[in-house]
């Protein structure tokens, strides 16, 4: 599925679930904020952005998330 702009969050979680969008659709198409922190992330780790890289970045950032529940910040 080809798809432009952003979407919200939960749209794109839909249309990953259904196996619509990539990994790699879904981290760009979030927000100009997301999708230059994932350029960051694979800058400075020099890699390509691509499905890998971005399953990376999607797991790095629940890790963050986890860590920061399970610390009480969220």
């Amino acid at each position: 599925m080809d798809i432009s702009g952003y979407k919200s969050e939960e749209e794109l979680n839909e249309l990953l679930d259904a196996g619509k969008i990539t990994v790699l659709a879904y981290v760009t198409h979030q927000s100009k904020e997301l999708t230059k922190e994932f350029e960051d992330f694979c800058s400075d780790r020099d890699l390509s952005q691509n499905e890998e890289s971005a399953e990376q970045f999607v797991d790095m950032r629940q890790q963050i998330f986890n860590e920061a529940f399970e610390n009480g910040y969220v």
